[in-house]
Order: structure tokens, then C-alpha cells, then sequence
């Protein structure tokens, strides 16, 4: 198993963060990775969907997490030999996450998320193919954060 994950804590508005994870419109505009996707169906557990990254072949993936209650999102590709999952999650920040933006003179800022971004190879090959893909995606995680950041800043 092989892991990369990064976290931003920022005012946003957690309905447009959620349209940004979950509306492959946008994946493009966020991820420079990412030239087109494409869901095929309601957007919930199981659904099926195409990624065509950047200068490489298109790849199908499944939701395996579509969860808008608890701000949870999660899709997963087949690769040889591993799986590749790319989990989404926004939580409410935790003491010493962001001492200094998570309260002010009002009290504590309603607006305030933690947007996590975490990448996951699982299987035999694992390694092989973060050493393949993995670096280039973590790499972009911090660029695409931004973006959404940007778009959903209150």
C-alpha cells in the first residue's frame, strides 16, 4: 500500500466544494492532470465514470463513497495488478488545525473546512505504480486544492 494525502484549511463555502468533487465539469478546470471525465449515471455509490488524463489513455472508474451528509467522496480506479483510490473529505477543522482563522471576534468561523485530498494505491503492484503515477498525482493535489479553494472562498 502506498499513501499521499494533503489537507488545506480555508474559509469556503462547503456546498461549492462539494460541486467541485462531484461534478466532473470541473475536473478539468482544477486538476491540470485532468482533460476531460464524464460520470455515467446519478451521481451515488457504485456509478461508473471515465477519466481521460492529460497525454494518456482514458481510464474507468467507480464511486466507491458519495456521501453529502458527511462531506465524503471517493473514486476508484483499476489499474494492473492495484487499485488507485482518490478520496475526497471536508471536515470542521480541530483544535490546532488553524488556531488562528478558526475563531474570530464573532466567535468560531462558521465558514472554516479542512478539505482533505488523499491518494491511495492498494494491491500487488502498489509500489510499482506510485512510483509510476503516484508522485505526479500527489504533486498536483496542493494546485487543484487552490482552485476549489478559490472558487468556494466566502
Amino acid at each position: 500500500m502506498s499513501k499521499h494525502s494533503h489537507s488545506v484549511t480555508a474559509a469556503v463555502d462547503h456546498r461549492v466544494v462539494w460541486e467541485h468533487w462531484t461534478n466532473t465539469d470541473h475536473w478539468p478546470a482544477d486538476n491540470p492532470l485532468v482533460a476531460k471525465a464524464q460520470i455515467n449515471g446519478p451521481l451515488a455509490k457504485g456509478a461508473l465514470g471515465i477519466v481521460y488524463p492529460v497525454g494518456g489513455r482514458r481510464q474507468g472508474f467507480r464511486i466507491v463513497v458519495a456521501d453529502q451528509q458527511n462531506h465524503r467522496f471517493a473514486i476508484r480506479l483499476r489499474l494492473l495488478l492495484a487499485y488507485l483510490t482518490v478520496e475526497f473529505s471536508l471536515q470542521r477543522p480541530q483544535a490546532g488545525d488553524a488556531p488562528d482563522a478558526a475563531t474570530d471576534a464573532e466567535g468560531p468561523n462558521p465558514h472554516l473546512w479542512v478539505l482533505t485530498h488523499t491518494l491511495l494505491f492498494t494491491g500487488p503492484a502498489a509500489r510499482l505504480w506510485d512510483r509510476l503515477r503516484g508522485r505526479a498525482i500527489a504533486d498536483s493535489f496542493p494546485g487543484a486544492m487552490a482552485a476549489i479553494v478559490d472558487a468556494a472562498a466566502v
